[in-house]
């Protein structure tokens, strides 16, 4: 049974937008708490960062932050260790030896650029709310908990070698992500905190799930029974791990906390937009919502040209958002409706269909031919599971001033670049970048578009 999950942040359970699905989440938590299954964040970055991303319940979470130098919970510090101070000469000393080097010392009251500039600063304060840029350590009075490192991106693994045979015997170099380094006490890491949490809540490592991305995960995702490796993280996080699981942007945790535990408050439509397989055609709200949206498509469809207030109130009803200079010619359908994101000055012409089982975005100034279709839906290829009802979406995106010609069919989880041209016909499989034109089946760049 499982009592404890510690998911890591950047890269794992935050998207690359630094959000993840809130509303379902809240779901999920609430079934947990209910559940006495503790939720666990575990992080290299400040406590005062982490908590923000958990609005009102963020003060009934545990935190392991600074890579296990500092663990809180219910706003209470449990755990902490530190740097030596006549450690932290001779780390900084030998630090200052490279000017590639950048130098943040992490404290339990703030964290402390050396020497750091603007662009540092800015680049920092989005990990580390507490934040000051000091000229010497003697204006820290504070407790150094780790040291965090920020290097050129293609030199961090050299950087890194050389740091763990110059100071591995005063403090632990690990990697925290490309172009990110962090030195923290030997011994203490997000592993460590993990064994110290199932110590005071008296459960058992089998009975733990963790999931990671980058270096600094690897010790809590060996501990554990249950270690959980994103898609996008390194290759020595999958090679250790139970079991490589969809990527961050991909909702990958929440996804597979939905496959561990039954948690009915979350929605076949929500399963939908996490990209997992959901009951497409016999769950009641899910058949209601799309005969709800076909019946005002059939209204809009129905409609005479000349009745220009009543036509954008229809769109307006199927897309649940003001819409600004969209021209639809008729017929038109959608499945959902709230799920398609319209940029301004758009033209669709007829006999569209975007099939919006998941998100559909569409930029500025868009041109979209006749007969062509935004296909979102997946259906299994087993013949059970999919006489059963059950189908996935993944999303597509279309860039500003796009123009897609007559017949051109997009499919799942397609991205076409701005200002890309599309020819009539063409069965778009894969992404397109920018400024191209693309046509054929499978569709193929052809030139660039100065």
């Amino acid at each position: 049974m499982i009592k404890l999950i510690a998911v890591d942040m950047d890269g794992t359970f935050l998207d690359s937008q630094m959000n993840y699905q809130r509303s379902i989440f809240r779901k999920i938590y609430q079934y947990l708490k209910r559940n006495e299954i503790h939720f666990v964040v575990a992080s290299g970055n400040q406590y005062y960062q982490l908590k923000s991303f958990f609005d009102d319940f963020q003060d009934e979470l545990t935190y392991i932050s600074e890579n296990g130098a500092l663990i809180i919970e219910n706003k209470q510090d449990i755990f902490h260790n530190e740097i030596p101070y006549e450690n932290l000469d001779i780390i900084i000393q030998r630090l200052q030896r490279n000017k590639h080097i950048r130098i943040c010392l992490c404290g339990m009251k703030s964290a402390y650029l050396l020497n750091g500039d603007q662009e540092f600063y800015d680049c920092y304060s989005k990990y580390y709310y507490r934040l000051e840029i000091i000229e010497s350590l003697k204006e820290i009075n504070d407790t150094i908990l780790k040291i965090a490192l920020m290097v050129p991106e293609n030199e961090t693994e050299d950087i890194l070698k050389d740091l763990i045979q110059d100071l591995g015997h005063v403090i632990q170099p690990v990697s925290s992500g490309h172009g990110s380094i962090d030195l923290i006490v030997p011994g203490f890491h997000k592993g460590s905190a993990i064994e110290f949490l199932c110590q005071r809540y008296h459960i058992s490592l089998d009975e733990c799930v963790a999931f990671g991305d980058g270096g600094n995960d690897k010790e809590m995702i060996e501990k554990v029974k249950y270690g959980f490796a994103m898609d996008n993280g390194s290759q020595a996080i999958k090679e250790v791990a139970y079991r490589v699981v969809p990527s961050n942007n991909q909702h990958g945790v929440i996804q597979t906390l939905l496959e561990l535990f039954d948690i009915p408050e979350v929605t076949e439509r929500e399963k939908a937009l996490l990209g997992m397989w959901y009951d497409a055609n016999h769950d009641p709200k899910v058949v209601k919502d799309r005969l709800n949206t076909h019946h005002l498509c059939y209204r809009y469809n129905q409609t005479d040209p000349l009745e220009l207030k009543q036509r954008q109130s229809i769109l307006e009803d199927i897309f649940q958002a003001k819409v600004e200079n969209l021209e639809i010619v008729p017929p038109f359908l959608c499945d959902c409706g709230p799920y398609i994101q319209l940029g301004k000055n758009i033209f669709v012409n007829s006999n569209a269909y975007f099939m919006d089982g998941a998100k559909i975005t569409i930029g500025d100034n868009v041109f979209i031919g006749p007969s062509v279709g935004l296909y979102t839906a997946i259906h299994p290829l087993n013949y059970k599971k999919r006489n059963a009802g059950y189908e996935k979406a993944k999303p597509i995106t279309i860039g500003d001033n796009v123009w897609l010609g007559a017949n051109v069919v997009v499919l799942p989880g397609v991205t076409i670049g701005s200002g890309s041209v599309i020819g009539a016909g063409s069965v778009v499989n894969k992404d397109i970048p920018k400024n191209v034109v693309a046509f054929g089946n499978p569709c193929r760049v052809v030139k660039e578009i100065e």
